[in-house]
């Protein structure tokens, strides 16, 4: 997204917009992680929808796999609720996520707006997941 900067710092997910010329803290805290931590280089732990700046996926390496629909007012664990599953480790977890924009948009009722269609998390020795209907909430569509 041109301007827009999401930054892990040590334990705390922050966001910067230079339409908004300020800093705001996203609401999750994790102690102890990075974004520079133990498997860093497997890939990004947190992912901004490229349509809707609102929608972000953060992959912790202790608790699983979040999202938050409403810029971070509130979040989701979506390892806690079933839709990706665990990698039953302290040290890699979610290694990874991304949102695809090349497949373009789907609107969603729920939040009555466009997101991106396709997004991909990466758990520690378990697989691959990719959410196909913009939803990942309601549940990976498996490993790829």
């Amino acid at each position: 997204m041109p301007g827009e900067l999401v930054y892990l710092l040590k334990s705390c997910i922050f966001f910067f917009s230079t339409q908004r010329r300020h800093w705001r803290y996203m609401g999750i805290h994790e102690p102890s992680e990075g974004s520079n931590g133990t498997g860093s280089l497997y890939g990004f732990r947190l992912a901004v929808d490229p349509f809707d700046e609102d929608i972000v996926l953060y992959g912790s390496i202790s608790s699983g796999l979040f999202l938050t629909t409403n810029g971070a007012s509130s979040w989701v664990n979506l390892t806690m609720n079933g839709a990706i599953p665990s990698s039953n480790e302290k040290t890699y977890g979610v290694v990874g996520v991304m949102f695809n924009p090349s497949h373009g948009t789907i609107f969603d009722a729920a939040l009555g707006r466009n997101r991106c269609k396709v997004a991909y998390a990466a758990v520690w020795q378990v697989g691959i997941f990719q959410s196909r209907d913009g939803t990942p909430e309601t549940g990976a569509s498996g490993i790829i």
